[in-house]
């Protein structure tokens, strides 16, 4: 699947991507994982998109209690880290 419209929203982009990889689909049933490409030049407005969503993607996974798990490159973890350490919230008394 090749993305050609980058939204600002990584939801929307998720969204996108499973009206295609859906219970029943060809890759569901040939257990093939659909394949996403984003497509953009670099220095256009679609690199400043795709850079932002990027941004947005980390700090959802964060949010969302995902942690430091869903990736293995070291430069992605520690950048979570760095985004836990700003934005914990405590809500003991």
């Amino acid at each position: 699947m090749m993305h050609y419209d980058l939204e600002w929203n990584p939801a929307v982009m998720e969204q996108k991507t499973g009206r295609v990889d859906r219970i029943g689909s060809l890759s569901w049933r040939e257990r093939q994982p659909v394949e996403i490409f984003y497509v953009w030049r670099d220095k256009t407005y679609e690199a400043a998109i795709a850079e932002a969503v990027r941004r947005r993607l980390r700090m959802m996974r964060l949010l969302l209690g995902a942690g430091n798990w869903l990736s293995d490159d070291p430069g992605e973890q520690r950048q979570l880290e760095d985004f836990e350490r700003k934005y914990r919230l405590s809500f003991s008394p």
